[in-house]
């Protein structure tokens, strides 16, 4: 019963996380689709504007939704917001496709750029106006990169294996099931679950009070509080190692980027 407790809860973290990120998850399942057909054809010339095309808009909605959740409230502003994510993605591949001539790696490579900004706003808006700091933002970010690098690579590994064994055991399997599969951890999986790792961040300051008045807003705030506080808490290694070389080292990596779109 435990086990089965357990798989539910999951399961309806996984909902919620699609249901908080419609657009994003979306976009990464265009991506799968489109990558599968790559795989399985090979008749896509242009699939690298086409998944960096998605993945800017996949990216576009996070950091929107970010700034929904802690400064704006209302469906029309969510759907607006949604309606941005979707024209970005499409405005960017008209773009490459159509205005770009040649579409060389110094575009991929200014495109990378794009995302890591988004990605570095994504980090940042949450520390906005609220008590909580870009580092433990970053921490958030951070920790649970890590642990969807570790089941994603336990995953594609155990299913490999299978696979594998089917081939060699049972019945010839087309090599590119691991491709296939690679498709379907990277651009399925692992976005759903890192966007569930991702907590609720409290509203802007201005507004805790308002939403804090009474005692079911005080428990709100203390069960946001300390789901915050659990994602939050690194061990002393992490701490160590996100404080005095990846922050760092981010930093100047962003200058560098900056100094190049310049």
């Amino acid at each position: 019963m435990k086990n089965i407790d357990k798989l539910k809860l999951t399961l309806k973290g996984f909902t919620s996380t699609i249901n908080r990120y419609p657009i994003t998850i979306l976009l990464f399942l265009f991506s799968a689709i489109f990558t599968s057909y790559h795989i399985s054809t090979n008749n896509l010339n242009n699939i690298g504007e086409i998944l960096l095309s998605l993945a800017f808009g996949a990216a576009l909605f996070m950091v929107l939704q970010t700034v929904f959740e802690r400064f704006c409230h209302g469906k029309k502003t969510r759907l607006i917001f949604t309606g941005l994510a979707a024209l970005g993605a499409i405005l960017y591949y008209l773009t490459v496709e159509f205005l770009v001539k040649n579409f060389s790696s110094e575009h991929a490579i200014k495109t990378m750029v794009f995302l890591f900004i988004l990605l570095i706003s994504f980090m940042w808006i949450p520390s906005i106006k609220s008590r909580f700091r870009f580092s433990e933002s970053f921490m958030i970010i951070f920790k649970a990169f890590f642990i969807v690098a570790l089941y994603s690579g336990v995953l594609y590994l155990g299913v490999a294996l299978i696979i594998m064994a089917i081939d060699m055991l049972i019945v010839n399997v087309d090599s590119d099931a691991y491709a296939h599969l690679g498709n379907i951890v990277v651009y399925i999986y692992a976005p759903i679950h890192f966007l569930s790792l991702i907590p609720i961040y409290p509203r802007s300051s201005d507004n805790i009070g308002s939403e804090a008045e009474g005692s079911s807003g005080n428990q709100a705030e203390d069960e946001l509080t300390q789901r915050l506080n659990k994602a939050i808490e690194p061990s002393k290694f992490l701490g160590g190692l996100v404080s005095y070389i990846i922050i760092p080292i981010t930093a100047i990596f962003t200058v560098i980027l900056l100094l190049y779109i310049i």
